[in-house]
């Protein structure tokens, strides 16, 4: 992501990076500075009003404090029900109210206003309508509208009014091409036009807003009205209205609504300016336009999509 003042901050499975345009600075958790970063694994990185940086790890929720650089840490305590649910934070999106929603790895949605300084619950609900229908929160998404969509690790797509506090959920119905293509969730970003569009494990597909159903993209190799791999790992909607898809060990594709075809990048041994790997895991677009694709197991593509 980049923050207010311009720096680009990249989660990695080794702490988490800063880059200035020229160098990156990186912090790690360290034993003997308890006010280092508490585990090495980012998943995610929010800024809130403040300029400081909330942080989603595999050892708990972190807090970096800009006019320090030292890290707050919030922990699942079981004597405290108000402490976060469960250590292992996936995912992480920062309301325009300041409250944080967080998503685990095994104790469902959690929400944590800074002003009381408590976290609230959501127990899972398999019927998907007072709770996550997953313990697994694998990626937040809030639309233009407010509403918070949750993918989950094996329960389908859930979206949530923060109105009316209720659930409703998404799932793959065995032959019925129009619902979700795979109940393991890992993307979401909505389109210029309201759609939602939904990356799997297996495969794209997009929610239409007006009709709620879902339409799904084909898969197969070397073809410009299809995607080179099934496993759909990260989703953006760049400057352009282009849906960008990262997959795993397909590299990375673009999607034109317009003409609806695709175009894709992948790593060449032999082009020195391909991409890094083919498994991509994150994305971000910059203020100049630029792409940032986080790969596995590491390094990062810089994608300028005017000289693509």
């Amino acid at each position: 992501m980049e923050d207010s003042r311009g720096f680009i901050w990249f989660g990695t499975a080794d702490g988490v990076a800063r880059f200035d345009g020229h160098q990156f600075r990186v912090f790690r958790p360290d034993p003997a500075a308890p006010d280092s970063l508490a585990n090495g694994a980012v998943l995610g990185i929010q800024e809130d009003a403040k300029g400081n940086l909330w942080m989603a790890t595999e050892g708990g929720l972190d807090l970096w404090l800009r006019g320090t650089e030292r890290f707050v840490h919030f922990k699942h305590d079981p004597a405290n029900p108000a402490s976060l649910g469960d250590n292992t934070t996936q995912s992480i999106l920062l309301d325009d109210d300041g409250t944080l929603w967080i998503g685990t790895r095994n104790g469902g949605l959690d929400h944590f206003d800074p002003a009381t300084g408590k976290f609230g619950h959501f127990p899972t609900d398999p019927r998907g309508i007072t709770g996550p229908t997953d313990a697994w929160i694998r990626c937040l998404y809030r639309d233009r509208h407010g509403v918070l969509w949750l993918g989950t690790g094996n329960g389908g797509l859930d979206r949530f009014d923060r109105d009316t506090r209720q659930f409703r959920v998404y799932r793959n119905v065995r032959d019925d091409p129009r619902s979700l293509s795979d109940n393991r969730v890992s993307a979401i970003v909505e389109d210029r036009a309201g759609d939602l569009w939904v990356g799997t494990d297996g495969g794209l597909c997009r929610l239409d807003a007006q009709r709620g159903d879902f339409e799904r993209y084909p898969i197969g190799p070397n073809r410009s009205d299809a995607l080179p791999s099934r496993t759909v790992t990260a989703l953006v909607v760049d400057s352009e209205g282009m849906i960008g898809i990262g997959t795993d060990r397909g590299g990375f594709s673009r999607y034109d609504p317009a003409t609806r075809q695709f175009t894709h990048q992948r790593h060449s041994k032999y082009a020195g300016n391909s991409l890094m790997w083919d498994a991509v895991r994150a994305f971000f677009e910059d203020r100049g336009g630029d792409l940032w694709i986080g790969h596995f197991p590491a390094g990062i593509s810089h994608f300028d999509g005017l000289a693509a």
